[in-house]
Formats: structure tokens, sequence, C-alpha cells
């Protein structure tokens, strides 16, 4: 399998999106360097095709606004209600039977395999 790693420092991302598509992430991690992007700095991620069957552990870690788990594998019942900012969620294409979702969606996409 092939690896790639991302480096990504908090200067050259303002203002910027960063879209990886068709890759099997393996681990993310945050340096401790205050000029390394930080988890709070993280407000969309787009996690859609990437063959998950659970949602990734550091997800309540982030102060997401809008998060795109679309047209993976994951199944079963899911909690999302620790994402206290979320406002914008995208789990079509799943398998997944029931969502607890935070009072501050304003916007979702459910619709299941």
């Amino acid at each position: 399998m092939n690896q790639t790693k991302l480096i990504i420092n908090k200067e050259s991302t303002k203002g910027t999106s960063i879209e990886l598509e068709s890759i099997n992430i393996l681990k993310i991690q945050l340096g401790n360097n205050e000029n390394d992007l930080q988890v709070k700095d993280i407000t969309f991620l787009d996690l859609s095709s990437q063959h998950l069957k659970t949602l990734p552990k550091y997800l309540n870690s982030l102060n997401l606004i809008k998060l795109d788990l679309s047209d993976n594998q994951i199944e079963g019942d899911i909690n999302l209600s620790l994402l206290s900012s979320l406002q914008t969620l995208k789990i079509n294409s799943n398998y997944i039977n029931s969502v607890r979702l935070p009072s501050s969606l304003e916007n979702i996409n459910i619709f299941s395999k």
C-alpha cells in the first residue's frame, strides 16, 4: 500500500482548503508545536468515500462545523451529539440504523444505502 505523508502548518492554510480524494487515512497526527495545525482549527472534514466502517475516534475532539461521512460502510447506531458546533452533516450512502445528533445541526443528508 502506498502511503502519503501530508504536513500542514497553520500559515500555509489561511483562507485555503485542502482536498484529498481516494486516499486511505491511517493516522491523523497533530503536533504540539504552536505553529502546527491544531485540532480546534479543523472546522470542515470530508471523509466521504473512504471505506470507513466505524466513526474515527478523533471526531469528538474536533470543533467541526461541516462533516461529510457519505458513501462509506458505516453501520449501526452512531452518536454525533458531542459535536456541539456541527451545522452541516452528510451521512448518506451508509448502513446506519440511528443517529444521535447535536442541537446545533441545521442541515443533514441522511439517506442510507
